[in-house]
């Protein structure tokens, strides 16, 4: 028995169960769930802010710092999961049972995160082809004409042109999140591999001053 970070290697990989395997799995992919519904809002968010379209910080002329932190937050959710998942079992990657239950976890993370980006980029465009400039040009005339009366009409000329805007917010919108996941599916990955590395050359110091 060799303990790894406080995990003792007890069992041999065939010993874990179907059941077992699916539950690590099933742990990653709802571990993404609430991601999904994050990103969705925070995404276009953060790009409509680096585009100077949505105010930051009270200003609609970001410096770039203020670009810099919309796009860190707009995978805030996503990456702090992933880091905090890689801190936490990066020096447990260690021993067939250990090896086999981080595989399964991560598996269902990747499995997850593939799912989210295809539904992701599928709504955003969809709503990209949506807002064609036919159907914003006949809502926005429809509008002056039953609210003529109290929406002037520079404010029916702002709020067409910030509509015209939010499709190209949409349309990067479907690329950032490709980006954003691939970066911090990333991060556990590197994680894992520096902690078996580590975790490997600590064992091997053991087996050498007979410590174990």
């Amino acid at each position: 028995m060799f303990p790894v970070s406080g995990i003792p290697v007890l069992l041999g990989v065939d010993d874990v169960n179907f059941n077992a395997k699916f539950g690590f799995w099933e742990v990653g992919m709802r571990s993404v769930l609430w991601d999904t519904l994050v990103v969705f809002f925070m995404v276009p968010l953060s790009v409509g802010a680096i585009d100077k379209l949505i105010p930051i910080f009270g200003s609609t002329q970001p410096t770039f710092f203020d670009q810099v932190f919309a796009l860190i937050l707009a995978g805030t959710f996503t990456l702090g999961i992933n880091l905090l998942i890689a801190l936490n079992l990066g020096r447990c990657y260690f021993g067939e049972v250990p090896k086999m239950a981080i595989r399964h976890l991560y598996g269902g993370i990747v499995t997850a995160n593939v799912l989210k980006v295809l539904v992701l980029f599928l709504a955003y465009h969809l709503a990209f082809d949506f807002l064609t400039e036919e159907r914003i040009v006949a809502f926005y005339e429809l509008l002056w004409r039953v609210g003529r009366g109290v929406l002037g009409e520079d404010l029916i000329l702002a709020l067409a042109e910030w509509t015209f805007d939010l499709r190209i917010v949409l349309w990067k919108s479907a690329y950032a999140v490709i980006a954003i996941t691939a970066v911090s599916l990333l991060i556990p990955f590197v994680v894992f591999l520096i902690g078996k590395y580590s975790v490997q050359r600590e064992y091997a110091l053991q087996q050498q001053y007979g410590l174990n």
